[in-house]
């Protein structure tokens, strides 16, 4: 659609299935359609002011497509992507197995029991100088 109206496309993020934060509804043959997850994906395209009233026309009226939206980028975002999906598997965290996950369940337990002692210790040096003053 966007190379016959006249564009080009620059960069695209293939469409991975994802949970939505909320339910989508959209009315598909007169029937309203809940959705709790949709693929989700991007494309990066160049195109003529004028062409994109009809392109953004021809988006809408397909079925397929739950939501779409379009966003004018600054030079910077343009020149660099920002890829959902790799970010989000960026994000996971990263089981340790074998023998370095008891070192690294004790190093997490330490840390946590070290702050929540330091903690502690203030809380109870506070109550003793409130005790002193009075």
């Amino acid at each position: 659609m966007i190379t016959t109206a006249g564009g080009s496309v620059t960069t695209e993020e293939a469409p991975k299935r994802i949970d939505l934060a909320y339910e989508i509804v959209k009315p598909i043959e007169g029937k309203n359609r809940k959705f709790g997850s949709a693929y989700f994906g991007w494309i990066r395209f160049t195109l003529a002011p004028a062409a994109l009233a009809e392109l953004t026309e021809d988006l809408e009226a397909m079925s397929k497509l739950l939501r779409s939206l379009t966003v004018k980028l600054t030079r910077v975002e343009e020149e660099n992507p920002f890829f959902y999906h790799e970010a989000l598997a960026a994000e996971k965290k990263v089981d340790v197995v074998g023998d370095d996950a008891e070192a690294a369940t004790e190093a997490e337990d330490d840390t946590d029991d070290s702050a929540t002692d330091e903690a502690v210790d203030e809380a109870d040096e506070k109550a003793e100088d409130e005790a002193d003053t009075k």
